[in-house]
């Protein structure tokens, strides 16, 4: 099994920007340390004569969906040097995260013998990399959303996914419709291309953890100011159970007496936090963009050993304790039934290990075998 190193930079503590919140180890995040910053990751590469540039749309600590590439970028550094890279992040650390806006610098050092970039955004600078990166480097795209829904703006270019996917040697996708949308991107090409579902990393918190006694009845954690996530059908839970909600509050969301709103929990304290529930909650609406995500919630929640109901999220279907829902009654009573006969929250977790960090890793270590590229 992978075992998990961080690197921290150790650096003027003036330059500390804040603490890390990482759930592993201790993690310090530097602005203005590229220098040792550039030590650490050439000393990481002469032990492992691996490089993985991972750049990502999102920063380093978003949450949701955008966790995927620091969460990859985590796990492979069991077994090489990794960078996460984003436009507009300052130099950070873990695992060796640095922003960096384009492929050149890293092509004259270190000295690798096998370098992997990592492609989770297609956007303008992503294809650029796809582009600029040497041809003796493998190439990875990583589909983690829809960028076709209007919800995402409109700096997608489906020209971008296309010369990204063609250039990439191996492809990965985080739901099934997003493998099938790359199966037909991909096409005759014999590259390897698989789906690697989105994960979780509460999982390497459970070493001695205790549950706490429950004292809500339901949990939802993420982002509140999308249009996809259904208020509405909170407050019609709420008008028959206790909801707790994680996440920033949206500017318009009314009061309700059985809705706490919890606001944004760090990860370092996010497992208690979902084990304090007895179901996790994805109230979605039906679109096109929820239709094709596979929420990184429901791993957490299995993590957390609570069963998970969904609304309008076809691709929980079939996962183990997850119910999804087409309407808000039968919403409401699959929830009723959950709490009326609780699973066993040490079966949930046992369920919870397909969908970790480490699994994940493994899969994709997998595709590079299949294609010869590890």
């Amino acid at each position: 099994m992978l075992e998990c190193q961080e690197i921290v930079i150790e650096a003027d503590p003036s330059a500390l920007v804040e603490p890390g919140v990482w759930p592993v180890a201790p993690v310090a995040m530097y602005s203005g340390a590229r220098e040792v910053l550039e030590e650490q990751v050439a000393a990481r590469v002469e032990a492992t004569q691996r490089l993985m540039l991972f750049y990502s749309g999102a920063s380093w600590n978003t949450g949701g969906g955008g966790q995927r590439p620091r969460q990859l970028a985590h796990g492979f550094a069991a077994v090489a040097a990794t960078v996460h890279m984003h436009a507009t992040d300052e130099c950070q650390i873990a695992a060796a995260p640095v922003a960096v806006a384009n492929v050149e610098e890293w092509t004259t050092w270190p000295d690798a013998e096998w370098t992997c970039l990592y492609i989770g955004c297609p956007d303008e600078l992503g294809a650029q990399l796809a582009e600029e990166a040497p041809a003796d480097w493998v190439v990875w795209y990583d589909c983690v959303d829809d960028w076709r829904q209007p919800e995402f703006g409109d700096w997608f270019r489906p020209e971008r996914e296309a010369l990204i996917t063609a250039r990439a040697d191996v492809v990965t996708s985080t739901a099934r419709y997003l493998h099938a949308h790359m199966r037909r991107l991909v096409g005759r090409s014999e590259k390897p291309c698989g789906l690697v579902y989105n994960s979780t990393m509460l999982l390497e918190q459970l070493a001695g953890f205790e549950d706490p006694e429950p004292d809500v009845d339901c949990v939802f954690v993420g982002h509140l100011g999308y249009d996809w996530w259904d208020l509405d059908l909170v407050r019609l839970l709420a008008s028959n159970c206790s909801v707790r909600l994680i996440g920033a509050r949206p500017g318009a969301a009314a009061a309700h007496r059985r809705i706490e709103w919890a606001g944004e929990v760090p990860n370092a304290r996010l497992l208690p936090e979902l084990a304090r529930a007895r179901v996790g909650i994805v109230p979605f609406r039906d679109l096109p963009l929820t239709r094709s995500v596979f929420p990184v919630k429901y791993a957490d929640y299995l993590a957390a050993g609570i069963p998970t109901v969904a609304a309008c999220t076809p691709e929980l279907h079939g996962m183990p304790y997850a119910e999804v829902t087409w309407s808000p009654y039968l919403f409401l009573e699959e929830v009723q039934r959950y709490l009326r006969r609780p699973p066993s929250r040490g079966a949930v977790r046992e369920a919870a290990a397909e969908f970790g960090v480490r699994a994940a890793v493994t899969k994709v270590v997998n595709l590079f075998e299949e294609g010869g590229l590890w």
